[in-house]
């Protein structure tokens, strides 16, 4: 029922919803032990988790330095307490009918009692919890709070033993994880330290009313014209009002806004937006929000009507698909996202936690990090299974820039039981975090876990795609397909319509890794059979949401994994600390003699880094350059997007990041930047030359000329210079073949010869690639390269300028000392050939720097350019 005010004496009102932050006061001891280990410390923050407040009183060492990890595992075989004592007057209490108590988050089993009598038991670090304690509070102005976690991993074996009849298995970390409803990364994994945490790690207050509103939420449709879309608003209500009122608004502009009677507990209200300002990636448009906000009244007669709570929301108008359909002249079917009607190759990355410790994961290192992502034109994060459904903030930045979102339900790499506790624990779970998240346009898909698919079938379990009945599911020993093909699909239909899920990553159906249906995950290079990078065009899918090569961080990262530094200028990279990372210093090594030449394995540390940093970019730009290619427009999208693993690390580590855990990019990050752009050019070497391609992923046509050229790399010589099409027409949105070309005369596949392509639009390079025989170690480099490099200013802009005499592989660009983390380098890690100069533009150099700076390329260095 609408209502409209009419006139009426004004009442007295009750108070407005009054929120106590509970974030003070906390203190922290060990349950059992010493006197010692008993005594009340201080918390170092608030959320917090065990492991930083121990490090606050210096009572464990940083377990991110050295093989510090090792001495700290203790902590997490420990029960620990948290504890905090509030004032509240009865008189307050008394001016409102409800008063509840908020958990957003405790990680993970912990016991919660206020003045000494138990409220809760949690067992999930993925739910918050609201208890009404309007009843419990005596009269008493003084109360405590106290939180006790009990031992993860203990608890989890105790279930692992009760439950004797489930096939307990996982990769990475104890088996026992599988039990337990904690971030898995904890447990540790590959990339990542074991460090068993535990504490309030969200925020704890007390919430005082006489009306809420529980939840807002919406849905939009959107016409297949897209010139009209309806927003369908829900105000969930506790508590007595008289009235909500309801407003949309874009840009601080009221659009339009209804005042609705309160006579039942949900209302629902529709808004009709014409010609919606549409939200779009960035690579293709703007993110315009809108906002919705809704105020609750007491009275419907009161005059003036007070407000009793408010909330809002921003969220953008956007259409998104899932498209799955048959290919023509192909096996298989498409796995490629439409958005706005229009479809869109995805470049990407898998997101893992930011840190072993979330709690201290600040607002701007997250736009950091996010920011840092867009800067490699990378429009997809892939929130992995093994983490945390990340904070509110995480999405309000990715709806902010544009970045698209893949988010995984937090399942990975095991077999996860399904009897009737966990079932009901992971659907509250499901439904808090999707109906926390169902209003940001970022998020475009809900995946039901990682590698699980790859897990029952490498384990043997069983898998009948032909039974359809979920119930039979429950009874195989791979009950978890009843959690991913029915539960959480069950959840995102009826809590976030419209929004595109797959059962897990990777998942294709009867194979977890078939490359013609869904998504895959592509470790035949770097894991399995180890295949050489180069085989990458021949290892794609339909979608490849995981693939990566390992490469180290910078020096000063690498500096920090010692207690006392890195004393000697060239340390060896056989170091303790060093390989105590997770590092898989024989893998690296592999595929570092496979393309380098050698001796690798006893290089000096800067050595080594630079080609396990070259080896990395020139493994994920293959990847890149040759998946793109397969985007060839509509009904032959053979691939339809990748998102490299991973972006970000959770502690300084070698791993498969593009930048590491101090936000320092790796070459791969700059590799992958540029083969990120919208319009990009390739090369493949084939007997008689090479094939030649254009990608234009921007809704225009383009027309431009094709020209390539060929020097001999010893000498750098000028072997070939051809025109290879004018005026050829790129269309929008789609990989174009040119005509190959060769060197007449000659053995065009010769090792000695370098090819580059530029595409050319009114005498400017809209794109260029640099191809050199390979592995490069049977390249005949010239030793003596003569490279020049010099740093120009012109009024803001600030660039160093490069040039060679001969071709050159793989120039990075460093500067030494102080400072170093303020240069950023917008471009870097490049390819170099004769008669070009090429700009790296810089932010935090000036001129006189020259001596601070360090240039490497493979199997050459500049240092002190004065």
């Amino acid at each position: 029922m609408f209502w409209r005010p009419g006139p009426g004496a004004s009442t007295p009102v009750p108070p407005q919803r009054k929120v106590v932050q509970l974030d003070y006061g906390w203190l922290f001891k060990q349950q059992d032990g010493s006197d010692s280990a008993r005594t009340l410390r201080q918390t170092a923050m608030f959320p917090t988790n065990i492991h930083l407040d121990l490090l606050a009183h210096i009572l464990i060492p940083d377990p991110f330095i050295g093989t510090n990890e090792a001495e700290v595992q203790w902590v997490g075989d420990q029960n620990w307490v948290y504890q905090c004592s509030f004032n509240l007057p009865t008189r307050e209490v008394d001016r409102f009918q409800y008063a509840s108590l908020i958990f957003e988050g405790l990680d993970t089993f912990c016991v919660v009692k206020l003045d000494g009598k138990e409220i809760l038991s949690s067992d999930n670090m993925f739910v918050s919890h609201r208890i009404d304690i309007r009843d419990l509070l005596p009269s008493l102005q003084e109360h405590t709070l106290e939180l006790v976690f009990q031992n993860a991993t203990e608890m989890g074996q105790l279930e692992m033993k009760r439950r004797p009849e489930h096939a307990w298995g996982t990769w990475n970390g104890d088996p026992s994880r599988a039990a337990v409803r904690k971030a898995q990364y904890h447990y540790g994994w590959d990339w990542g330290p074991k460090l068993m945490t535990c504490g309030p790690w969200k925020p704890v207050y007390l919430e005082l009313y006489n009306g809420r509103i529980s939840e807002l939420s919406f849905s939009t449709k959107i016409s297949e014209d897209l010139e009209t879309a309806e927003v369908i608003a829900s105000v969930e209500l506790e508590g007595s009002a008289g009235a909500i009122k309801l407003e949309l608004s874009f840009d601080e502009r009221n659009i339009d806004s209804t005042t609705i009677r309160c006579e039942q507990r949900i209302t629902k209200a529709i808004f009709t937006v014409r010609k919606p300002q549409l939200w779009w990636l960035f690579t293709h448009g703007k993110q315009p929000l809108y906002t919705l906000k809704a105020t609750l009244l007491e009275s419907v007669d009161a005059t003036p009507r007070r407000a009793l709570d408010v909330t809002s929301k921003r969220f953008g108008i956007r259409k998104i698909e899932l498209i799955q359909r048959p290919l023509l002249d192909e096996e298989g079917t498409t796995f490629f996202f439409r958005i706005n009607n229009t479809p869109i190759f995805t470049t990407g990355a898998c997101w893992i936690p930011a840190d072993s410790f979330t709690p201290r994961i600040t607002p701007s290192k997250y736009r950091d990090w996010i920011t840092l992502a867009k800067t490699a034109n990378q429009s997809m994060l892939r929130v992995w299974g093994g983490g945390i459904y990340e904070p509110d903030i995480f999405y309000d930045i990715c709806d902010e820039l544009g970045i698209l979102v893949w988010q995984d339900f937090m399942f990975a790499c095991g077999n996860y039981p399904a009897h009737p506790e966990m079932l009901r624990s992971i659907e509250l779970e499901a439904r808090q975090n999707v109906a926390r998240l169902r209003h940001h346009p970022c998020v475009v898909i809900w995946a039901g876990n990682n590698e699980d698919y790859l897990y029952q079938a490498l384990a043997g379990l069983e898998y009948d795609a032909d039974d359809k009945d979920p119930e039979n599911w429950l009874k195989s020993n791979f009950p978890a397909r009843y959690i991913y093909e029915h539960l959480l699909r069950n959840v995102v239909e009826e809590v976030m319509p419209g929004t595109p899920y797959h059962p897990g990553s990777p998942f294709g159906g009867v194979v977890a890794l078939d490359p013609e249906i869904g998504d895959i995950h592509q470790w035949s290079v770097w894991h399995m059979d180890q295949q050489p990078y180069q085989n990458f065009d021949q290892l794609g899918g339909r979608f490849v949401s995981e693939f990566g090569m390992q490469g180290f961080p910078v020096r000063r990262t690498v500096e920090g994994y010692f207690e006392d530094g890195v004393n000697e200028i060239e340390k060896n990279v056989e170091n303790k600390a060093i390989e105590f990372l997770p590092s898989m210093l024989t893998d690296v090594f592999r595929y570092l003699d496979y393309n380098l030449p050698a001796p690798n394995s006893i290089s000096t540390l800067d050595d080594h880094i630079y080609s396990t940093q070259l080896i990395q970019s020139e493994a994920l730009a293959t990847a890149y350059r040759s998946w793109k290619r397969q985007w060839k427009g509509p009904g032959r999208e053979l691939c339809g997007g990748l998102l490299t693993w991973q972006l970000n690390d959770c502690w300084p580590v070698t791993s498969w990041s593009i930048a590491d855990y101090h936000l320092r990019p790796k070459m791969a990050f700059w590799a992958i930047k540029r083969e990120s752009q919208q319009v990009r050019t390739g090369l493949k070497r084939i007997p008689t030359g090479w094939e030649a391609w254009g990608v234009n992923l921007s809704l225009e046509s383009l027309v431009v000329d094709v020209k390539v050229m060929i020097w001999n790399v010893r000498t750098g010589a000028l072997v070939s210079e051809q025109v290879l099409l004018t005026d050829c027409l790129l269309p929008a949105n789609c990989c174009t073949e040119f005509s190959s070309f060769g060197v007449p005369g000659e053995e065009s596949t010769s090792n000695e010869n370098v090819a580059a392509i530029y595409l050319v639009r009114r005498g400017s390079i809209l794109a260029r690639h640099v191809n050199f025989h390979e592995p490069l170690k049977e390249v005949p480099f010239e030793q003596s390269a003569k490279l020049t490099a010099k740093i120009c200013v012109d009024g803001s802009e600030t660039w160093l300028e490069l040039r060679s005499e001969v071709p050159v592989k793989g120039i990075l660009v460093e500067v030494q000392g102080d400072g170093a983390d303020e240069v950023v380098w917008d471009e870097n890690g490049v390819d170099l050939v004769p008669r070009e100069t090429i700009r790296l533009p810089v932010r935090g150099l000036k001129l006189g720097d020259e001596s601070r700076l360090s240039i490497k390329w493979l199997g050459g260095e500049l240092q002190n350019l004065y």
